[in-house]
């Protein structure tokens, strides 16, 4: 691999760890993922392995806390800015490693969960190294939650923001490169629909002015009124109820979420 994945900057993780855990998208996505999960894997396991690879400033590594014990739940991330957030949130079993080469050996893990992590890579085949490693530490029948960004399905010239530097991936792109991982998909759709459809419109009719690609996840923001926030996340926890259900998919939505299995 020529690159390391781009690393943001410690106002990018001061913000995502003051506001995460109460943002209305946030809490839509913990819903969704969840719902999915729990067809697979219902229940808590004294027994399970997880891994949560890029784990970020941690509030994934904890809420997976409802699937298996604490001791036995590890989190890695290549940033050890990260890390240093999720020691402030309490958490243990903390290592700084790359997802490309995971420091584990073959066949651990029951769960792996690798959320917003794969559009960071360099195109230069470290996706594929990825998934690779996440198929390789998984046990037979384990089970990989990955979240991913999606493209965009409005377009117009000049309506591409400099921030975004990182991969979007279409569904049909993901389903392929997890199945050529040597996974089998379980479910695989499109999330974050209405607010996507608000979001794209808002872009194709006003195009925002180009940000500093780095620092883009500072644009992150609470909602200045509770009652909004809490609105939309009712909104995102109707888009998870809807998606409870095996077989059903959202076809637009700037998010991806696909759930797996290794034969």
């Amino acid at each position: 691999m020529s690159e390391h994945p781009k690393i943001f900057t410690p106002e990018y993780y001061q913000r995502l760890f003051d506001v995460e855990e109460r943002h209305w998208w946030s809490i839509g996505m913990r819903a969704i993922a969840a719902r999915m999960l729990d067809q697979s894997l219902p229940g808590r396991r004294a027994d399970f392995w997880i891994l949560d690879a890029g784990c970020g400033t941690g509030l994934t590594r904890a809420w997976l806390e409802a699937y298996a014990r604490p001791e036995r739940i590890i989190g890695i991330d290549l940033a050890w800015l990260a890390l240093e957030f999720c020691r402030r949130r309490s958490l243990a079993g903390l290592a700084q490693a790359s997802i490309t080469g995971l420091p584990f050996v073959s066949d651990i893990f029951d769960l792996a969960t690798c959320i917003d992590v794969l559009q960071h890579l360099p195109q230069d085949g470290s996706e594929k190294a990825a998934l690779d490693e996440l198929h390789r530490v998984l046990r037979p029948g384990g089970r990989l939650l990955l979240r991913t960004n999606a493209q965009r399905w409005l377009r117009r010239s000049g309506n591409e923001h400099a921030e975004d530097h990182y991969h979007r991936y279409t569904l049909s792109e993901i389903i392929q490169k997890v199945t050529q991982a040597g996974f089998v998909v379980e479910r695989a759709t499109h999330a974050n629909r209405l607010m996507s459809m608000a979001d794209e419109v808002k872009r194709f009719l006003k195009p925002n002015p180009p940000r500093n690609g780095a620092d883009h996840g500072l644009a992150i923001q609470l909602p200045k009124s509770k009652l909004w926030n809490a609105l939309l996340s009712y909104v995102m926890a109707a888009e998870a109820a809807y998606l409870a259900k095996p077989g059903r998919r959202f076809n637009k939505g700037h998010t991806l979420i696909c759930l797996a299995r290794k034969p």
